[in-house]
């Protein structure tokens, strides 16, 4: 996935623009479009057919941003819209109005289109974009671009990370109900299990602390009949197996729990 991706544009049946360009858009709020990508063949249609003056895109000198995939033609450029577009990383660089830039367009070219919008990014690394040719666009609607949606992440995927997932915190995590983990070992038994890893981690961890708590109040025993005639003070060895469980378990969130 890279952001010079050649992507189909939501919305817009048959609009495409480079990955970042539609990114961008939508980070600005999806305004209105009349124009986005245009392939290397409808720029020369229109270079020699159209109706208005069309930059050639055989010429080597063109920057021809739409052929690139770098441009958008908004069918509305409100100054709320600039906002965002400004804010998403859009600049308008072909906008001279009576022999004065625009802000953004610093001095810009000859024409006068406020609608046209380019990333600041790449305004001075066109010629660096290939050119689009058609057979790049065709199928694109089949393929609708969704930024939230990963489309190298498949089913298998998924299943992958969910096994995952019920390995560490048990099945019914992923379920809602008391369903088991079930794999394979490395000889191809079936195992299962009803715990995940950290539940069990956790357990253990508690066992381990109450282990430490009792041989604390062994200690404490031990030393206390190894004087002669002194009687066993239970409380003591009560508050020795607590704090042998509670230094165990020093630093964990759990609470020790003595019974």
């Amino acid at each position: 996935m890279s952001a010079l991706d050649v992507v189909a544009i939501p919305g817009y049946p048959g609009k495409w623009a480079r990955r970042a360009v539609v990114e961008a858009w939508i980070e600005a709020g999806r305004p209105p479009l009349n124009w986005a990508g245009r392939t290397y063949e409808e720029q020369l249609h229109l270079a020699l057919y159209g109706p208005n003056a069309a930059d050639d895109p055989r010429v080597s000198w063109t920057r021809v941003p739409h052929v690139r995939g770098l441009a958008l033609d908004l069918a509305s450029w409100t100054p709320a819209i600039i906002k965002r577009m400004q804010a998403a990383g859009f600049v308008r660089p072909i906008t001279v109005r009576k022999g004065k830039p625009w802000a953004d367009g610093k001095g810009g070219f000859s024409q006068d289109e406020p609608w046209h919008f380019e990333l600041k990014q790449y305004v001075n690394k066109v010629f660096d974009i290939p050119k689009v040719k058609a057979s790049q666009t065709a199928g694109l609607d089949q393929h609708p671009f969704d930024p939230e949606e990963d489309d190298m992440y498949t089913q298998q995927d998924r299943d992958r990370a969910n096994a995952v997932y019920a390995a560490i915190f048990g099945n019914s995590n992923i379920t809602g109900q008391p369903t088991e983990t079930i794999w394979r070992d490395p000889w191809g038994h079936k195992e299962s299990t009803r715990y995940g890893l950290l539940p069990i981690d956790i357990h253990t961890q508690a066992l381990v602390s109450q282990l430490i708590g009792q041989v604390s109040a062994l200690t404490a025993l031990v030393q206390q009949t190894a004087t002669p005639g002194q009687q066993i003070d239970m409380k003591v060895i009560a508050d020795a197996a607590e704090k042998g469980a509670k230094e165990a378990l020093s630093g964990l969130t759990l609470a020790a729990r003595i019974e």
